[in-house]
């Protein structure tokens, strides 16, 4: 396939590929085949090690437990200049070594609407249907299952690979980042060089990159470019891509998001300024510790599983426009 999937006319209109394209463009099920769940990660890592292995990438896992794609060993982070950043991890449930109790991590502060909830419940070696007993705040409990779980993940039934694919749209169990990710592995099968960073544990409070500033030789000087799905306000499904200028907790650098905006227009992509009201994001532990940040975003409808307007839990909605304008925007530009 070519990699110009995706052109705009004069008048701002879209030609999309069909869905069948798309299937084959984004690696669905290397990524939305397998659970995950903050610090339990370790299934989507494997299958994107794989991936990686099929198509000849380049990828090192560190001591944290972190992918780093297009870098081969530890002592290549030293001589990056520029990182693509996004995460593995969705909200789920710890079950800590219980059977059947444990903590939803990540998006919601109150798990009790979830009761009743389909989930997965998984470790390395199995995965099985379950559904959530009991919630009070954050504690959940689970139905038992026929082994030791280690998490689990909300599990809809209408989505038995975890994705279906619709005129305009993908719905999936957990777009938060796992879209990104099927990206990112189509953009380096396409030829994309430049170091990518899949972290874990960001759902709760930032965990794994907090942990990775503190320990990795990454230079200061490297410009961190972080992309993510973001909550359907202030940017909307179907806008295109999102410049993230800044969440609740940090403003990024000018600068990056500048050269980023001169470049969008350049190429001729949609794309919409904007910064977080809701929650922070990965780019802000970064500002704190003193590197320049950029962002790049596409919304997601049902953020987290859920909307203000029902009371029980949801897929996750993300426009096909909105994909390919991230993608043809990785392959375009400069970092």
């Amino acid at each position: 396939m070519k990699d110009n999937t995706i052109s705009f006319n004069n008048n701002g209109q879209w030609d999309i590929i069909l869905g069948a394209e798309i299937a084959a463009m984004l690696p669905l099920d290397v990524i939305y085949s397998k659970p995950t769940a903050p610090f339990n990660e370790y299934l989507v890592r494997d299958n994107i090690k794989a991936f990686c292995k099929v198509y000849g990438i380049p990828y090192y896992l560190d001591e944290l437990g972190m992918l780093w794609l297009n870098i081969a060993k530890k002592s290549d982070i030293k001589s990056i200049s520029s990182l693509i950043l996004s995460h593995t991890d969705h909200p789920g449930i710890s079950l800590k070594g219980s059977s059947t109790k444990g903590e939803w991590l990540g998006g919601m502060p109150d798990a009790q609407g979830l009761v009743g909830a389909p989930i997965k419940a998984f470790n390395k070696d199995h995965i099985e249907i379950s559904t959530i007993k009991s919630a009070k705040g954050t504690k959940v409990e689970i139905e038992k299952v026929g082994f030791n779980p280690d998490a689990a993940m909300l599990y809809f039934s209408f989505l038995p690979k975890g994705y279906i694919i619709t005129n305009d749209s993908i719905i999936v169990d957990a777009a938060d980042d796992l879209m990104i990710v099927c990206i990112l592995l189509s953009c380096l099968v396409a030829g994309f060089k430049y170091p990518i960073l899949l972290t874990r544990a960001e759902e709760f409070h930032l965990t794994g990159v907090k942990k990775l500033i503190k320990t990795h030789e990454l230079q200061k000087t490297a410009n961190i470019f972080v992309l993510d799905t973001t909550f359907e306000s202030p940017l909307f499904i179907g806008e295109g891509v999102g410049i993230r200028c800044g969440d609740v907790k940090a403003k990024y650098t000018s600068a990056l998001s500048l050269n980023l905006k001169l470049q969008l227009e350049k190429e001729g992509i949609p794309f919409k300024e904007f910064y977080s009201d809701k929650g922070d994001t990965e780019g802000s532990a970064f500002v704190e510790n003193g590197f320049n940040v950029g962002s790049l975003a596409i919304a997601v409808k049902n953020q987290h599983n859920k909307n203000d307007a029902v009371q029980h839990s949801l897929p996750e909605i993300v426009s096909i426009k909105d994909i390919l304008a991230l993608r043809k925007t990785l392959l375009s530009l400069t970092f």
